[in-house]
């Protein structure tokens, strides 16, 4: 599941943007100026903390019983994602930035909707330069809150007919 979100976001931002998104912990060569790059800094953080449990009564696989019952999980958890535009120039890296943002806050609504996703917040576009002892990294970046609906099923075959034994049969 996280993998599809990160999969249509690096394939939308590149197609609005023209820019590749690169993994943020990515230890192969940078990309050459401006680039963005992805992290996923939580992945499991719950929106309902339990979940909700349903329950339903599905054709029996066992040939023996006509229904089994069906029991599913559904959670909402959210996605953390830092997301970043570096440069070596500041503005350039401003102005890139913002169209990632407005991909997050506006763009991409229907794109991530399609595929079980919702954007939850689109934080501050913040400064996250760095120095690196010679020259200066421009980094602009924010985070982003998507939340996803995950669901977990579970079979338990039905008993239909029981024989109850008294204690004189044992």
């Amino acid at each position: 599941m996280i993998r599809d979100l990160k999969n249509l976001i690096v394939k939308d931002i590149h197609e609005m943007t023209g820019l590749t998104v690169v993994d943020t912990d990515n230890p192969r060569k940078k990309p050459p100026y401006p680039f963005y790059t992805l992290k996923f800094t939580s992945i499991q953080r719950d929106k309902v903390e339990e979940g909700n449990l349903y329950e339903d009564f599905v054709d029996s696989t066992d040939d023996r019983f006509t229904y089994d019952v069906l029991y599913t999980l559904a959670r909402q958890p959210k996605a953390i994602i830092s997301f970043n535009c570096l440069s070596n120039d500041i503005l350039e890296a401003q102005d890139y930035i913002m169209k990632a943002w407005d991909y997050f806050k506006f763009y991409g609504y229907e794109s991530l909707k399609a595929s079980n996703f919702v954007v939850v917040n689109v934080m501050d576009i913040q400064d996250r330069t760095v120095f690196d002892g010679v020259n200066y990294e421009y980094r602009q970046g924010f985070d982003v809150e998507t939340r996803f609906l995950h669901t977990m099923d579970k079979r338990i075959e039905n008993i239909e007919t029981y024989k109850i034994r008294r204690g004189e049969d044992y």
